[in-house]
C-alpha cells in the first residue's frame, strides 16, 4: 500500500471525463513505483485535473508539466482521445506529491495533491 509522500510517476492514459456533478474534467492514469529492487510494488494514481473558470489555470500548467503539447482548443479536445491522441508525451517523468485526505464521510484516502517537475521546486495545485 502507498503511503503519502513524494513518487516518480508517468502518464499511463488520458482522457476527458465528467465529474459527479456532469462537469467535464482532464482525467489522468499514473504509474509509479515505491521502494526499490525486489522490493519494489507498481501502482496507480488517477487525477483529475477540473476545467471550471477558477481551476483551468492550475490544470493547464499540470498539463504542462505533463507534456502536454497541444496549442489550440481542437488540439485539447483530443485529450478524450487518451495515449492514442499523442497530446501527453508519455515519456515525461514527473514527481507526484501524494497526501491524505478526508472526505465529509469521514473516509481518508490518498490523493494526487502536486504534480511537480523532476527535480522542480514549483507546485501547481489541484
Amino acid at each position: 500500500m502507498l503511503e503519502p509522500g513524494t513518487y516518480r510517476a508517468s502518464v499511463i492514459n488520458y482522457t476527458i471525463s465528467n465529474n459527479t456533478k456532469g462537469n467535464p474534467q482532464v482525467e489522468v492514469l499514473f504509474g509509479l513505483t515505491a521502494g526499490e529492487g525486489t522490493e519494489a510494488t507498481h501502482h496507480q494514481m488517477r487525477w483529475w485535473g477540473h476545467l471550471s473558470e477558477k481551476a483551468l489555470p492550475y490544470t493547464l500548467k499540470n498539463l504542462l508539466t505533463l507534456g502536454y503539447v497541444g496549442k489550440s482548443n481542437e488540439d485539447f479536445a483530443k485529450l478524450a482521445d487518451g495515449v492514442e491522441s499523442g497530446m501527453i508525451d508519455l515519456a515525461t517523468e514527473v514527481d507526484l506529491v501524494l497526501e491524505n485526505e478526508t472526505n465529509d464521510s469521514g473516509k481518508t484516502f490518498l490523493k494526487v495533491k502536486w504534480i511537480n517537475a523532476l527535480g522542480g521546486g514549483f507546485k501547481f495545485g489541484m
